[in-house]
């Protein structure tokens, strides 16, 4: 990921020399009542300002423990993996709106990380960086998340074309040679690309993580008309040969792939149950 934030920020990327790197995100926590809960930190929305600000408040800290720092990306920070060691760490979307207790990074190096996280926290606490947020209605960025660290590997090509803003999925598609662009807002956009196409469709995961059910079934709703029903359509016309359809939870994912010919067996393939729904539970019930 961090020579693909290298290269989504123009700056210039350089050669992977092995080393594992891995990312410290800033990030806001708040208080519950009993426990602490991490926001999504695609809604903080930093500023470059705001992230050299932060930046320059904890660097003679990095600088005392050694940890050298990189900042391609005013939300995404990245150290060497090497300073805390391997951790098992969940990211900040799978730990968003939760207890952190339970996401708490672990490892033998965990005390130390903590240490500094604690630092960075009290050194961020009052300044005029988050100041300046709140008195304009904003989220501090009050503390960080370390997650993904690890080498860069060989990444198969996803694609021809990806379309996200999502920093991980457009990072693989970078490191598999796939073309990047924006997730457009319909399936319109993109029935006249070449090739084949992957979109990641994040549009119910805010709502999702929220907990809020009936916005959740809008955006739903949204996603059928813009999305689901059109790549159908062009699938029964002859424009697309396949559609493959990836649905994740906290633990489990299920990929589903139908072609134009398997439209005129899909009710042969839903199984001896021959019940949708009960098929759409079961997934539930695995996720």
């Amino acid at each position: 990921m961090r020579l693909a934030d290298m290269t989504a920020a123009g700056a210039a990327a350089t050669a992977d020399d092995g080393q594992a790197w891995a990312c410290l995100q800033p990030v806001h926590i708040h208080a519950a009542r009993d426990h602490l809960v991490l926001m999504d930190p695609a809604q903080l929305h930093i500023r470059a300002e705001e992230s050299s600000a932060l930046h320059a408040a904890v660097a003679a800290l990095l600088q005392e423990s050694g940890i050298v720092l990189e900042t391609p990306h005013p939300a995404r920070w990245y150290i060497p993996q090497s300073v805390f060691g391997p951790l098992v760490a969940a990211s900040p979307l799978r730990a968003t709106g939760r207890n952190i207790d339970v996401w708490m990074q672990a490892g033998e190096r965990a005390r130390d990380w903590r240490r500094i996280q604690n630092e960075i926290q009290m050194t961020w606490y009052d300044h005029p960086v988050n100041q300046a947020r709140e008195a304009a209605g904003e989220f501090s960025v009050n503390s960080v998340w370390l997650h993904g660290g690890g080498t860069l590997q060989p990444v198969p090509r996803l694609a021809d074309t990806v379309l996200t803003g999502d920093a991980f999925l457009r990072g693989m598609a970078l490191a598999g040679g796939a073309a990047c662009q924006p997730q457009p807002p319909r399936f319109k956009a993109i029935q006249a690309m070449p090739g084949s196409a992957m979109v990641l469709l994040e549009d119910a995961i805010e709502s999702h993580i929220a907990q809020d059910w009936g916005l959740w079934i809008e955006r739903m709703h949204t996603l059928d008309a813009e999305w689901f029903a059109p790549a159908l359509a062009a699938l029964e016309a002859g424009q697309l040969q396949a559609v493959t359809l990836m649905l994740s939870g906290d633990n489990h994912y299920a990929e589903f792939t139908v072609r134009r010919a398997d439209l005129r067996k899909f009710w042969r393939g839903l199984g001896q149950r021959g019940d949708w729904r009960a098929l759409l539970s079961d997934l539930a019930y695995a996720a």
